[in-house]
Formats: C-alpha cells, structure tokens, sequence
C-alpha cells in the first residue's frame, strides 16, 4: 500500500506541485495587507490549477471562486474517486 501511494506521488509530481507552491510567498490577511493587489494569490493559484490540469483525473472539475474582498477559494471535484481531499487555503 505505502509503494503504491509513494508511486502515485511520484508518478502525479505531488511534491514537485507543493515544492512549487510553497515558494510563493502568499501570506494570509492577516500578515499581508496587500493580499488582494500583490499578485500572489493568482501565483499561488496557477501553481495548483497547472498541476490539475496535469493530472488528467477521469471525473475531475475544479473551479476558482473569488470574490472582490475575499482571497479565494479553490473548489475541486473529483466525481466517484472514493477519495476526498479537500484544500481551502492558498495562502501561509
């Protein structure tokens, strides 16, 4: 069970993927004041939307939901996976 998971990491480029994101430095509200100016939410966005869509999951969908004065949010579905795994925060 732990080869197989450790080769899906592998084969999905998983810790490439959060490699990746956590070099943007995407700092929440409360430690940012310039969150919703600064770019790096869209940065931090593209680094998980492009390994998404990388992935060719059968029965993914995913979609960004913002809004003017929130930081947003990122909603993934994968239909019928037997597996649920939810990220709500793109910021540190």
């Amino acid at each position: 069970m732990l080869q197989r998971v450790r080769h899906e990491f592998a084969s999905r480029k998983v810790l490439e993927a959060l490699i990746e994101f956590c070099k943007v430095p995407n700092l929440s509200p409360s430690f940012d004041p310039n969150i919703l100016q600064n770019g790096l939410q869209e940065k931090a966005l593209g680094v998980m939307t492009n390994w998404l869509k990388q992935q060719n999951l059968k029965g993914c969908t995913w979609e960004v939901l913002s809004h003017p004065e929130k930081t947003p949010l990122l909603f993934v579905d994968v239909a019928a996976s037997g597996t649920l795994a939810r990220f709500r925060v793109l910021e540190k």
